[in-house]
């Protein structure tokens, strides 16, 4: 009799798991802080600390924007740059933006004097850079309160962002990520830990051996997990990067030059397949299948998390590209479409030296970064020996400047074939 008892209620769960055709019959667990309140972070740019780059920021239009005080700006330059990046704040230019600022180091005196003199409104958070143990964040958080209530400002709204650049955070990366209710995303310092372990910082497998380590600790904590940044034009690997960094679980990547906002928008940008699966995931479908051609897949309550996530993020860059006003857009471009990038090309192809004095223009070839046709036409469309640093493969083709993609020449060739 015990054992029919229990069969019967085993029985009773499988029925109701059977018969839902809500998601609301979903209730999957809260692990941590909700991501609806959390703004987008697909793209983390990080500005130049001159007053041309911050009055032409709004032309990138990027999630985020880093106005940097460590390694981006050389020491002498540090107090201006601190005084610029006040300044921009107190003209409310960064009003209704994501902005976080870097502090040039986290020892107790530079993150109160940098945090008295820019902490304003408008600003979303603090950057931490070489944490090494939840310590760090606690010590920055405590400097904040201070401020905060030093200048009559709301406590609490101003955020931190940790980078896990350091083999200590690497180590403490769970604790780190709890460290203040402040946190807002963990920064995976690929390269930095890479060089802990004396190995390029880019060629080195190290850079990437940490990434689900830190992922990890961020969703836990339930804060954002940021790549960082890789290549400036090389086109195919940063692609991997970003499909890698998405498909695994993270939110954005920090990029340092905003002609490569829109690529990266548009790979963290959910696609139509994604959101086609999310939307009938919610409906409460038990069995799903996008073509005849296709396997099923099997639905259950694990999926509607991450069918969730993916019709928020939707959701979101939805209501970011409508609130985006005339006013924002450049002077004279109100009609370019922000899915468009133009690679950069090296003067001198693969070995230019430099990027200094002009060594670097944009590219010949305007890309549409629609991810319609990006499935059909194969990254080599980007490809860094070619198309991004001459055309000289084009002129062999006899072609105009244009390197066309290896599926659309393999397509024509079986077409011909077939016809002949």
């Amino acid at each position: 009799m015990a054992l029919i008892s229990r069969l019967m209620r085993q029985n009773c769960v499988r029925n109701i798991m059977l018969t839902a055709t809500s998601p609301s019959a979903w209730r999957p667990l809260s692990r941590g802080r909700s991501s609806v309140a959390s703004p987008l972070m697909r793209s983390i740019l990080v500005l130049k600390n001159s007053p041309e780059s911050l009055q032409r920021f709004r032309e990138a239009r990027a999630d985020v924007y880093v106005l940097d005080l460590e390694d981006g700006v050389p020491k002498d330059e540090k107090e201006s740059a601190l005084k610029l990046y006040a300044e921009a704040l107190k003209s409310r230019m960064f009003r209704g933006q994501t902005v976080y600022v870097r502090f040039s180091d986290i020892t107790d005196d530079v993150i109160r004097r940098e945090a008295s003199a820019i902490c304003h409104p408008d600003l979303t958070g603090f950057i931490a850079p070489k944490v090494t143990s939840p310590n760090d964040i606690r010590k920055v958080d405590e400097v904040l309160s201070e401020v905060e209530k030093k200048k009559n400002l709301i406590a609490g709204p101003c955020k931190i962002m940790a980078i896990a650049e350091t083999l200590e955070a690497v180590s403490h990366a769970p604790d780190i990520a709890k460290a203040s209710p402040r946190m807002s995303a963990l920064i995976n310092g690929r390269a930095d830990i890479a060089a802990g372990f004396q190995r390029p910082p880019l060629t080195s497998p190290i850079g990437n051996a940490f990434q689900l380590q830190i992922l990890h600790a961020a969703k836990t904590a339930g804060i954002a997990a940021i790549d960082a940044v890789t290549y400036i034009d090389n086109f195919p690997r940063l692609e991997s990067d970003v499909t890698s960094g998405k498909t695994l679980g993270y939110d954005g990547m920090i990029i340092v030059h905003p002609l490569l906002v829109p690529f990266v928008n548009q790979l963290y940008t959910p696609t139509r397949q994604e959101i086609e699966w999310a939307e009938q995931v919610t409906a409460g479908v038990r069995v799903y299948q996008r073509t005849p051609q296709e396997y099923r897949e099997f639905i259950g309550p694990p999926h509607l998390i991450g069918a969730t996530h993916i019709l928020e993020t939707h959701r979101k860059i939805q209501a970011l590209e409508s609130s985006v006003s005339i006013n924002d857009r450049p002077q004279g471009k109100s009609n370019e479409n922000p899915g468009i990038v133009i690679p950069l090309i090296r003067k001198g192809g693969l070995t230019g030296n430099s990027i200094e004095g002009g060594e670097w223009t944009t590219g010949i070839v305007p890309v549409n970064l629609d991810s319609s046709w990006r499935v059909a036409w194969d990254s080599s469309f980007f490809n860094a020996r070619s198309v991004n640093s001459s055309d000289l493969t084009a002129k062999k083709m006899d072609l105009p400047g244009i390197q066309p993609p290896f599926h659309l020449l393999a397509t024509l060739t079986m077409s011909l074939s077939v016809a002949k």
